[in-house]
């Protein structure tokens, strides 16, 4: 149908198991739950010790192009770009270039952090999807498929009070800490084609 399905998410594999209205949302079980918890069990890796979000038990969250939600805005089909912002998705590891960012810090204060980090795949747009967390002053914390990870400075004021799209401080237009975020989380080719 297009249409989110609770039955098909709980029964869907992801790197944590969260469903909207679930009480069990971002909780340690959710991450219990998903497939990277063999690799990574410890529930010490899925949080930054520098987080002060008491609503979330998971600070990081992973990149929606790389298949990091099933339908992020609860409209967009399966294996479909995400609505509204017409992300593209992934699901072969050899889709995944190593410049990508594949973790980084979120701060949903809307206590439903579902697991993936969204930015709009136009480069044009000045709307902030999700909002990276500044738990480390002006500075978040990302890690790259290609194994690195980096703690980037926001050189613009407005990322700093920025909030989710479609609260009007979502739209930041010229921000170049958003399209940066966005390469990083997208590359030069989806952004821009070619």
């Amino acid at each position: 149908t297009g249409r989110y399905d609770p039955a098909i998410a709980e029964s869907r594999d992801g790197w944590v198991i969260d469903i909207l209205a679930d009480a069990a949302l971002n909780t340690e079980s959710s991450v219990r739950s998903g497939l990277l918890w063999k690799y990574a069990p410890s529930p010490d890796v899925y949080r930054c010790p520098s987080s002060y979000d008491r609503n979330n038990f998971r600070s990081y969250s992973i990149n929606t192009h790389l298949n990091g939600a099933i339908d992020k805005n609860l409209t967009a089909s399966v294996g479909r770009p995400t609505a509204i912002f017409n992300v593209p998705l992934v699901f072969k590891i050899s889709q995944v270039k190593p410049d990508r960012v594949v973790f980084i810090e979120e701060f949903d204060d809307r206590g439903a952090n579902l697991g993936s980090f969204v930015v709009p795949a136009d480069p044009l747009s000045p709307y902030w999807g999700d909002i990276p967390a500044f738990f480390h002053a002006k500075r978040t914390n990302m890690a790259y498929a290609d194994g690195h990870g980096e703690t980037r400075t926001w050189s613009d004021r407005r990322t700093l009070t920025a909030k989710r799209f479609p609260h009007p401080l979502s739209n930041t237009p010229g921000n170049k800490d958003l399209l940066k975020l966005k390469v990083d989380c997208l590359g030069n080719k989806t952004l821009f084609g070619g």
